[in-house]
């Protein structure tokens, strides 16, 4: 795959990864980097996290580490390339979902996140943002902590999704 800048400019090259790592229930990639450092995703995998099984108040077994993500946006477990933007691979077939940034390579979030209060995505999606965990059916396979994988519907119920996305915040997740 081949990572561009938001000016279309080609900035690398890798392999492509079906799978993200969950950034908890906010967009952290979606504040100035200057203003970061204060913010840490609620999820296992943020900005320089060094996240241990201790800091996983919420429990393993009720955490999303990883998800799976294919066809609507490329991702790679390489890492973020600076100034790197992600886009739809096929923007017509999926008309809300507008490009994201460079975090979006190998991180997802489910929301509520600040900047869209109230809204959680759940896997699959129909608006199909490029930082959501995505698979080409109706759910997909989630990773917890615990390293047991669960498939998680589309309709699964949305306080239980964020619950699942978060890892120190006491809101354990229902059934699922």
């Amino acid at each position: 795959m081949t990572v561009r800048d938001k000016g279309g400019a080609a900035v690398a090259e890798f392999g492509i990864s079906h799978y993200v790592a969950n950034n908890g229930q906010d967009e952290c990639w979606a504040y100035d980097v200057r203003d970061q450092s204060g913010i840490k995703g609620t999820g296992p995998f943020f900005r320089n996290s060094r996240t241990t099984a201790a800091a996983v108040t919420d429990g393993l077994s009720n955490t999303a580490f990883v998800g799976e993500h294919t066809s609507v946006s490329d991702k790679t477990w390489v890492g973020v390339v600076p100034g790197a933007e992600v886009c739809p691979n096929n923007p017509a077939q999926y008309p809300f979902t507008a490009c994201d940034a460079a975090a979006t390579l190998v991180l997802c979030h489910s929301g509520p996140a600040a900047a869209e209060p109230g809204v959680v995505h759940p896997p699959s999606f129909p608006t199909c943002h490029v930082c959501q965990m995505y698979a080409p059916w109706p759910g997909g396979n989630v990773l917890l902590g615990d390293g047991s994988v669960r498939f998680v519907s589309t309709s699964v119920n949305l306080n239980t999704w964020a619950a699942l996305s978060s890892m120190n915040l006491g809101d354990l997740p229902g059934g699922y």
